[in-house]
């Protein structure tokens, strides 16, 4: 008979017994041997040595664990009990209605419109939320599985997010070798009706345009509004701040489906330089400037230096990548026939860029949408290319 309070601590592991009937106090996280095997109490319940339920535990070979090495029920190979006809976990299917679908159709607990359990006081999910100090949180302020530095386990060996990484095929990559979600000929789940990124889209009122006005992209750094009604709004902006620039990036942004990265060094270059665009083909990078009067002011003679910098950067194992800079120029130029197309831009009473010749800004634009495809789907022949646009002895646009 269990005598209540007695335990044994001559085991091989030097850790106290417990027995049934036995009343000693169990501290949460504290090692036993329970029925002849270490045991990790967690408050409520016995747990395994990894600190598991021990049905559930992957090393223990637990009883709910499939030969696939997850658990049954939720195993998609082993058909299990959970999993719909859309092969994913039935209380989690939005097209199943799932019991953990809200009416917004988000998962309930991470859906900000119900005040989801997972949802801090910061609008975000608690464990992602850097102020918070989230548990997926590193101490490089970073998403944990994402960040570089830490070696997270989303990073593969080409140092990307291994689901959006090309070379390695990632699950996110489609047929088209897009990002599946906005590829308009996979019909991404990020791609609205009208055929473009919803986050991007005007009429959608996606999330990346701004609040007030509608009409624009807006900016974080003026809490999503665009730089106009920033302005309006009493921010610190400088008068046109990049203002044919960030005509440009929205342009572009909504009419092609790959990532651009906008007026931000590389995480894993030296140079800190920051080209105005920048998309990562994998095979190639694509870089567009948007060179206001040419860059013909100011000293401009590093330029091919820059670019040669940036090269480097983007060299992976001292592996050259090759590299198209498109050269756009919003601004005057003369032309194959020595006329001077004068610049679609022009400041008011107010000092304010404001768009002097829609029609002639239009066809520049698409211009340029039309030579970014071609360098999406075509690697250079060089390994630095320069494509000019609108520069002097340019052949005008009819």
């Amino acid at each position: 008979m269990d005598i209540p309070g007695a335990f044994a601590n001559n085991n091989k592991y030097n850790l106290k017994e417990w027995k049934i009937g036995c009343n000693l106090k169990r501290n949460k996280g504290e090692k036993w041997i329970f029925k002849g095997e270490i045991r990790i109490w967690s408050g409520k319940k016995w747990h395994c040595q990894h600190n598991k339920r021990k049905e559930r535990c992957t090393t223990c070979g637990g009883a709910e664990i499939c030969k696939h090495k997850r658990q049954r029920l939720t195993c998609k190979e082993c058909g299990g009990s959970q999993i719909c006809e859309h092969k994913r976990q039935r209380s989690t299917c939005k097209e199943c209605s799932g019991s953990q679908i809200c009416e917004h159709n988000i998962q309930r607990s991470r859906c900000k419109e119900c005040g989801g359990s997972q949802i801090c006081e910061h609008n975000r999910e608690r464990s992602k939320c850097i102020q918070c100090g989230g548990s997926q949180i590193c101490e490089h302020n970073r998403r944990k599985s994402r960040c570089k530095e830490c070696g997270g386990a989303e990073i593969c060996e080409h140092n990307r997010i291994r689901s959006t990484c090309k070379e390695c095929s990632g699950a996110s990559i489609c047929e088209h070798n897009r990002i599946r979600s906005r590829c308009k000929d996979c019909g991404g789940g990020s791609i609205c009706e009208h055929n473009r990124q919803r986050s991007a889209c005007i009429q959608c009122e996606g999330s990346a345009i701004c609040r007030i006005c509608k009409s624009k992209m807006g900016n974080r750094k003026y809490d999503k509004l665009c730089v106009t009604c920033a302005i309006q709004e009493g921010y610190a902006v400088k008068r046109n701040y990049k203002t044919k620039e960030l005509s440009m990036v929205e342009f572009i942004t909504q009419h092609t489906d790959v990532d651009w990265v906008n007026d931000k060094a590389y995480d894993l270059g030296c140079s800190n330089k920051r080209p105005d665009m920048v998309c990562d083909l994998g095979n190639h990078i694509l870089i567009i400037e948007c060179d206001e009067n040419k860059h013909k002011h100011g000293d401009y003679s590093c330029e091919n230096k820059r670019i040669m910098e940036l090269s480097q950067d983007f060299s992976e194992n001292n592996i050259h990548r090759p590299i198209v800079v498109i050269r756009f120029n919003p601004d005057s130029y003369v032309d194959s026939n020595n006329q001077k197309i004068e610049s679609c831009w022009k400041a008011g009473k107010d000092g304010i860029l404001r768009i002097k010749n829609k029609e002639n800004w239009d066809l520049r634009l698409n211009k340029l949408l039309e030579t970014t495809h071609h360098y999406i789907s075509n690697p250079p022949i060089k390994d630095v290319m320069f494509e000019y646009l609108f520069y002097d002895d340019y052949t005008k646009i009819t």
